[in-house]
């Protein structure tokens, strides 16, 4: 997805932004796989506070800690990069923070999340691809 909105832009900043989403790709996967298995595993809230922080000492640490905000920040700046250009609307940018704002809040949220990741990728499905000179040739 970060490579694609990449492709959708192709600057500078645009490759600078994929780098920075790709660089907390893992540790953002990390704290949502790590979630499940804790809400799974758990009988309430005190079992999973003890079960998280057995999840939380591992080495580099502030890696994984910070690295799922690399991953927020560089899939916004992709958003903006692509509104600026008016390749999607200027709520894109906004219905992704706001999506990322009801995961912070409570994993209860996770539908209401989810809903605005599509409400704010929805219109890259819907952007017309560049077409290259080479695949316009015939011949």
């Amino acid at each position: 997805m970060l490579l694609g909105l990449r492709r959708l832009q192709g600057s500078r900043a645009a490759d600078v932004a994929a780098v920075v989403g790709l660089a907390g790709l893992v540790p953002f996967v990390r704290v949502a796989v790590v979630d499940l298995i804790v809400g799974v595993r758990a009988a309430d809230r005190a079992e999973m506070d003890a079960l998280s922080e057995q999840y939380d000492d591992i080495p580099g640490a502030l890696y994984w800690e910070a690295g799922p905000l690399l991953f927020q920040i560089g899939l916004f700046a992709l958003l903006v990069l692509l509104a600026v250009g008016r390749r999607v609307p200027a709520w894109s940018p906004v219905a992704l923070v706001l999506g990322f704002a009801a995961l912070m809040a409570d994993l209860d949220l996770l539908p209401l999340g989810a809903l605005l990741f599509g409400v704010a990728l929805g219109p890259v499905v819907r952007t017309p691809r560049r077409v290259s000179a080479a695949s316009t040739r015939t011949g």
